[in-house]
């Protein structure tokens, strides 16, 4: 076996995107997920891909560190998570307060939300 990874290899890491559309489908099949699904590790990963100025990366790296495309669409998915899981708080919360922050930060010199320049896609 010459292409085998060790067991403790994550090779196919959950992302925030496909989280986030996970979610979506079992809330459109009107399934009811709340007890079957661990709220604080989904969160605990999910606080993992935040970074520093609040905003959020796609995955976390093999060291744990947020890695990946990083804008207000990660933000926003991040948020939606957190709404769709009704967590209220705890060890494992995303940092509001910071995220607060990141999206003022984002307003460009035309008042719209984007990095650079306005995106109609970030307005979320």
């Amino acid at each position: 076996m010459t292409h085998a990874l060790p067991k403790s290899t994550r090779y196919d890491p959950p992302t925030v995107a496909n989280t986030y559309c996970a979610l979506c489908i079992l809330l459109m099949l009107e399934e009811d997920y709340s007890e079957r699904l661990d709220k604080e590790e989904m969160m605990k990963y999910l606080k993992k891909c935040q970074t520093g100025d609040g905003g959020f990366k796609s995955i976390v790296d093999i060291n744990e560190q947020p890695f990946g495309d990083g804008d207000l669409r990660q933000t926003y998915m991040a948020c939606c998570i957190r709404s769709m899981l009704k967590y209220e708080g705890g060890e494992n919360d995303i940092a509001i307060d910071l995220i607060e922050k990141y999206i003022k930060n984002q307003v460009v010199f035309d008042g719209g939300i984007g990095i650079g320049e306005s995106h109609a896609g970030y307005g979320f």
